[in-house]
């Protein structure tokens, strides 16, 4: 059988190929590399809070208060007040982070640890929180900031006039955000969700502050 005869000008054409490969432009690469950088920082940070519990949790207060205090200053419009973000800022790190870490811990390990995260947990657990630690917690707010505004007298007064409503404003907003609190949130975690929530809340507790302050002086 006589062999198929190959055209030469085929052979001499250059091999082609199927598709050119896709080039991915910069901010394409950029875009795609975030979830690993991402990733790489949700990691370190979840690493510290098994290494250092309390003290990555008093930063994290520390953010969550700043944060919260620049934007109540930022909507109220009169300047920044440097001392009452101090204030906040020193309430954060010193109560909110050490204590609240002490407390979610108490909470774990003495109402229902072997089923912590059942519904009836998870109840008793916000009520706890809500009606006995809430209260107690916002009178030592009350003394630790008018303290360090030089009024230490003006702290049974700031009780009297402040808590109810602040406790109003509480439950508005923190019993459903500790249902989810207690039910999904990992116990190491928590400080970390709460302040996420906090950043209106300290926005709140910074302008109740000044309003306390200014009442006193």
């Amino acid at each position: 059988m006589p062999e198929p005869q190959i055209a030469e000008e085929t052979l001499q054409q250059p091999f082609v190929e199927p598709f050119e490969p896709t080039k991915v432009d910069e901010p394409q690469q950029e875009v795609s590399r975030r979830p690993g950088l991402l990733r790489k920082v949700w990691r370190a940070y979840i690493r510290a809070l098994d290494e250092r519990p309390i003290m990555v949790k008093s930063a994290t207060s520390f953010f969550g208060f700043l944060t919260g205090d620049l934007l109540a200053q930022g909507l109220a419009g009169r300047g920044f007040d440097v001392f009452r973000c101090l204030r906040l800022l020193a309430f954060g790190v010193t109560m909110d982070g050490p204590v609240g870490h002490v407390w979610y811990n108490f909470l774990d390990k003495n109402i229902m640890p072997k089923e912590p995260t059942s519904n009836k947990a998870v109840v008793l657990k916000m009520l706890a929180d809500q009606l006995l630690w809430a209260p107690f917690f916002s009178c030592i707010f009350f003394a630790f900031t008018n303290t360090l505004a030089g009024h230490p007298e003006a702290t049974i007064p700031a009780i009297q006039n402040k808590l109810i409503p602040m406790m109003l404003a509480n439950f508005a907003v923190w019993p459903i955000a500790h249902l989810i609190n207690f039910k999904f949130i990992p116990s190491q975690q928590r400080i970390l969700y709460i302040n996420c929530i906090q950043v209106a809340w300290s926005a709140y507790l910074s302008n109740l502050s000044a309003a306390r302050v200014r009442t006193s002086t």
